[in-house]
């Protein structure tokens, strides 16, 4: 019962860790729209274009694939991958839709699934020149693809509220329990975390061949009765067997991993939380190459003793994802608990709904609200009312959602922070901002981002005919500003 118990509460520790990533990948999405709404929506229309296409092949059974061939285009566009790169995708995505292990004994079906392919690599080929040159400005926290993924935050929220996340119990039965698991309403989507304060670095032997004579060669790699007649002497042996039999049977040689380094960044302070992700990493690192040694070994022994002894390795446990997933959650100050996480969302509603405005052709469009950021929070309340009484659902008043988006909008300062470091900014300079530029570092044009060169010479160009002396300086959070004054 405490085995059901410690695997219940785990699994709500690993929704609860997913749907702080939703939240911080939404803050990054919003920080896109703020500073490249335009590239945004180009990413947006390329989609509409690549799912076009691919449909237009009238492949049917591709169509359980279209999702992973959709993404496989738009990143390797945006990204400017090299095409071999994306045919090599592609051709993975294909074997996953009929495997050569059936083809091989299907020859009508494999030159039907190689034209195909050559259809999808030909329409590949005419997107990817037609956007050739892309120029992202965008700086990628996570793959481009996933960057606009659709989600509806109302969904997110009452799975929340509704505690979906929960795990059920029906009895079947006196002894048996059928378990139902509802996942969140969205894809994971991996986000880019900043480089670790730490580096692994491994020290291995030189290439052993497996012997002609070893117990993998003679019972594992050749297929023959010899299997049948190998008499094992105990547990240990049958568990070094099975081991065996699990490891790629391609292989012909081996080598060991003598030490592990790591180097540690101390430059400035570590945290408590990096600290405990270094030590988890050692941890899990020491694990793997303990096994890949074990395998090692057992894939040179000759006899069963050789194969007893080599199996009977210290077991170091297995592999904690819940607590892997929370050392390398995204970080929101103010949310630690599902009440906090709802809060967030319905903060991100808000934020949505006095910032962005939906076109004509149903583009996004970074634009402030023209009413007072509370009206529009008052009218985000409108969607949580009672239809039964005309009042506000419990914990969606105002209050909340102001609350809501005090966290949300720091997270995507953060991520704004993140965009526009290092990159040029045209928007207008507060007092402020121009005080401090006063004293920043001054910068050279060579040291400008190159998708920024162009604007900042059409500026320095239009300040000099004015008769303005100018600068390129970088503030103290990483943005580039022209500064000028009169000569």
């Amino acid at each position: 019962m405490k085995q059901k118990y410690e695997y219940a509460k785990e699994h709500e520790n690993m929704i609860f860790v997913e749907l702080v990533n939703f939240i911080g990948h939404e803050a990054y999405r919003a920080a896109v729209l703020t500073q490249y709404p335009d590239e945004y929506n180009r990413i947006v229309s390329l989609k509409n274009e690549v799912v076009k296409e691919l449909k237009a092949l009238h492949w049917d059974e591709m169509h359980s694939y279209l999702h992973d061939l959709t993404n496989s285009f738009i990143n390797s566009i945006v990204l400017e991958h090299p095409f071999e790169e994306l045919k090599g995708k592609i051709n993975n995505i294909v074997n996953q839709i009929c495997p050569d292990e059936i083809l091989d004994d299907e020859p009508a079906l494999k030159i039907q699934i190689q034209k195909e392919t050559k259809k999808i690599i030909k329409s590949a080929k005419e997107l990817y020149h037609s956007h050739a040159n892309w120029c992202t400005d965008i700086y990628h926290r996570c793959m481009p693809a996933g960057l606009i993924s659709k989600v509806k935050l109302e969904d997110v929220i009452n799975y929340v509220e509704s505690k979906e996340y929960l795990i059920e119990r029906e009895m079947i039965g006196n002894s048996e329990q059928h378990l139902t698991i509802v996942s969140p309403p969205f894809d994971s989507i991996p986000m880019f975390g900043d480089a670790p304060k730490h580096r692994f670095q491994s020290q291995k032997t030189d290439m052993i061949p497996i012997p002609e004579a070893s117990v993998f060669n003679r019972y594992i790699r050749e297929d023959t009765s010899l299997k049948n007649i190998l008499q094992l002497n105990n547990e240990t042996q049958s568990k070094a067997m099975v081991r065996l039999s699990f490891i790629n049977k391609e292989i012909t040689e081996v080598e060991f991993t003598k030490s592990l380094n790591v180097k540690i960044d101390l430059s400035s302070p570590m945290s408590k939380r990096e600290m405990e992700l270094l030590m988890n990493n050692l941890y899990h690192k020491i694990t793997h190459h303990q096994n890949m040694n074990t395998d090692s070994a057992l894939l040179l022994c000759k006899n069963l003793d050789q194969l007893e002894k080599a199996y009977q390795s210290t077991d170091l446990g297995r592999f904690d994802l819940a607590k892997h997933m929370d050392l390398t959650k995204y970080q929101i100050k103010g949310v630690s608990s599902f009440t906090d996480v709802k809060n967030a969302l319905l903060g991100l509603m808000a934020w949505h709904k006095h910032f962005i405005r939906i076109g004509p052709d149903h583009s996004l469009i970074y634009e402030k609200a023209d009413c007072h950021q509370d009206d529009s929070f008052a009218a985000l309340t409108d969607q949580f009312t009672d239809v039964n009484n005309g009042e506000f659902r419990k914990g969606y008043g105002l209050s909340t959602i102001k609350k809501g988006y005090s966290i949300v909008s720091v997270a995507i300062q953060q991520q704004l922070a993140k965009q526009r470091y290092g990159r040029y900014q045209e928007r207008k300079m507060s007092k402020e901002r121009k005080k401090a530029l006063m004293n920043a570092t001054t910068i050279s044009f060579s040291e400008l981002h190159k998708n920024d060169k162009e604007a900042v010479t059409s500026r320095l160009n239009k300040l000099a005919l004015q008769g303005y002396e100018v600068s390129i300086k970088r503030h103290e959070d990483g943005s580039v500003w022209i500064v000028h004054c009169k000569k």
